[in-house]
């Protein structure tokens, strides 16, 4: 199982949309860890990669680092990284090189067992990088000019690229399994607020529309059954945004009326279960996050009263998420990640002391993380965490009791 997020930031009371292209020029210190700690502790400093070179011209980069507790996504800094997405063993991401000449934002991929790394694209302007097990979705331009976006597809069994949409004013947010990608498209030229929330098959190329434009749907999830997202429902009873999912087997869609008290954002979905953040009122802490057992239509308050939470990133029996618990304040920076164990109720402290790193991915044993340094979102730093290494979590993926460990990079 896995999922697939829409991505965005908050930040200093206002929402950074789309999905998070993020690259990574910080330095990064000593871990910090201890044999106490570690399960490798001859592994415990994290070293920074050196400058990434072009692996596109018919050759290969190897790395020496992914054995690490936690690791940085090599980039030169003067580049950018444009949508990253970690799937098992593997990192599929967008990277536009700067120097010594420039190259537009490319497709390349990580793996994590070998950690070589290699391009999978030529003359593309790819954006909004996802992926799901040997599929991964793309938004580019390079067809169809400044003017918009179509969402391609690659499939790394077969290795050539395909244009799944055409002659659009533009299609944003591609997030997708091996059988359909959900993506919104625009209805209007230019006019991002008019936006038709989109399912494709990708065997038969059938499309149905879950949400129409004029109820404002925004972000959105997919797992291997369900697709879910946010979207204004006409109910006047109804604080904003509510939370929907489609079964994809029974193709029957969902109203979570719960989520109608609020104003929810963002949501995840894995497995049987979905998150949702919001707040009681646009845009205004406190911020809280629910998980929602889809099978019984059970919720859970993970967070509540914060000022930091986002989205409850979801792999099997574990959520992972920001929160102001240990700060005490209202303020999004500086927070801490936590852990909650679904199986067994638990939940733990990631970081030693507060900082910049958000949450981003989970997929066990990884967690990814972006170190939020700039306003400038693509100008940020993705790291790697092994929960197992650092003593988080056991093989089996349950949670450890013990204080926060990882030590936000300086």
């Amino acid at each position: 199982m896995g999922s697939s997020y829409s991505v965005f930031l908050i930040a200093a009371g206002s929402i950074v949309l789309g999905a998070c292209s993020c690259d990574d020029s910080a330095n990064v210190n000593d871990a910090g860890l201890t044999d106490a700690n570690v399960a490798d502790a001859d592994a415990a400093v994290v070293v920074q990669p050196d400058a990434s070179p072009d692996a596109g011209d018919g050759g290969q980069v190897f790395y020496d680092f992914c054995a690490l507790p936690m690791f940085q996504l090599p980039v030169d800094a003067s580049d950018r990284h444009r949508g990253v997405s970690l799937w098992g063993d593997r990192v599929v991401f967008g990277r536009t090189i700067r120097s010594p000449t420039l190259i537009p934002s490319q497709l390349y991929l990580l793996d994590l067992v070998t950690c070589m790394e290699e391009r999978l694209t030529e003359g593309r302007t790819v954006e909004q990088v996802t992926s799901w097990d040997r599929s991964v979705f793309w938004t580019d331009n390079h067809t169809c000019g400044e003017s918009c976006r179509e969402i391609f597809y690659l499939d790394l069994e077969q290795g050539t690229p395909t244009q799944l949409t055409s002659q659009t004013y533009g299609t944003f947010v591609p997030y997708g399994n091996d059988d359909y990608v959900v993506f919104t498209r625009l209805t209007e030229l230019l006019d991002l607020g008019q936006q038709d929330l989109v399912l494709l098959d990708l065997a038969t190329s059938q499309e149905r529309i879950l949400a129409p434009a004029d109820a404002h749907p925004t972000y959105h999830a997919v797992s291997e059954r369900y697709v879910a997202w946010t979207a204004a429902s006409g109910d006047p009873q109804s604080q904003g945004r509510d939370v929907y999912y489609h079964d994809l087997v029974t193709g029957v869609t969902t109203h979570i009326d719960e989520t109608a008290a609020g104003y929810q954002y963002a949501v995840t979905v894995d497995g049987d279960h979905l998150s949702w953040f919001g707040s009681d009122l646009y845009l205004q802490d406190p911020y809280h996050l629910v998980l929602h057992h889809i099978p019984t239509g059970d919720s859970t308050v993970l967070v509540d009263n914060d000022g930091a939470v986002r989205w409850g990133r979801i792999h099997r029996n574990l959520v992972a998420y920001n929160t102001t618990r240990y700060t005490g304040n209202q303020i999004q920076l500086p927070a801490d990640i936590e852990i909650y164990d679904i199986d067994t109720g638990l939940r733990r402290r990631v970081t030693q002391s507060s900082g910049g790193l958000i949450s981003m991915g989970l997929f066990f044993p990884r967690l990814m993380v972006v170190n939020y340094v700039s306003s400038i979102t693509d100008s940020n730093p993705y790291y790697f965490i092994d929960l197992v290494k650092y003593g988080i979590t056991d093989e089996t993926g349950h949670l450890l009791p013990g204080d926060g460990v990882v030590v936000v990079p300086q």
